[in-house]
């Protein structure tokens, strides 16, 4: 895979296409379902059907902004489009609604939604720690990963959100250093990281991640820093 395909894919078939790549021996990436909102919107009942059949019966999916402008190597709109979390697969009333609130956002920012496709994924549970891990510094560029993390809410999206008191936690790690790293929770994730580097054949990333109480890491999303 190679960086062009920032410019080329959604955040869903990014994941898709790194999730075929991966070793399994660092990240996993959440089940996901790309959810076409042309075919939504045309036979809603059949693509409910190939959801059901995908997550079964899930109580815990997150509903995600997969939008064309989103990711790309020139600019990135983190947090532009709405999504719902803890939606159950079997409410097909909720799911509906879910998927209509970022059908909405989509129609309101002025992307529309002709051409655009929503994330349908798995929420990670029994989460340790999740935020946001930069392969760089975003403002010099220095060889530094930094990690945003929230290690006591339980929640995946406390960081990105911004909306948790426990959302503030800063940790450099020197790209250089990783072998002095004690920690087995940021030890697991810098490993992770770099086999996303490698099979991305990239090192300015924006990875978004969780890692469960069996220090298990699970990617959500990546970019590349703009």
């Amino acid at each position: 895979m190679q960086n062009a395909d920032f410019n080329t894919l959604t955040k869903g078939r990014t994941l898709a296409k790194v999730a075929a790549s991966l070793s399994g021996n660092n990240f996993t990436v959440p089940t996901l379902y790309n959810l076409s909102v042309d075919k939504w919107l045309s036979n809603s009942r059949l693509v409910y059907s190939e959801i059901l059949e995908v997550f079964c019966a899930s109580d815990n999916l997150v509903i995600r902004s997969s939008a064309s402008d989103e990711d790309s190597s020139l600019s990135a709109k983190a947090g532009e489009y709405d999504s719902v979390l803890g939606v159950c697969v079997r409410d097909r009333e909720a799911l509906t609604a879910a998927i209509t609130t970022v059908i909405q956002s989509y129609e309101s920012k002025g992307v529309g939604s002709a051409g655009q496709e929503i994330l349908i994924q798995q929420m990670v549970t029994d989460v340790d720690c999740s935020g946001v891990i930069f392969t760089h510094e975003l403002n010099t560029g220095a060889p530094y990963f930094v990690i945003n993390y929230d290690d006591l809410s339980g929640s995946t999206d406390s960081v990105t959100s911004g909306l948790n008191e426990y959302s503030n936690r800063t940790l450099y790690i020197h790209r250089n250093s990783f072998e002095k790293i004690k920690s087995r929770r940021f030890k697991t994730l810098i490993s992770a990281v770099s086999e996303i580097e490698e099979i991305l054949s990239c090192d300015f990333l924006d990875i978004e991640f969780a890692i469960d109480r069996q220090f298990s890491p699970h990617l959500l999303q990546v970019r590349q820093i703009t």
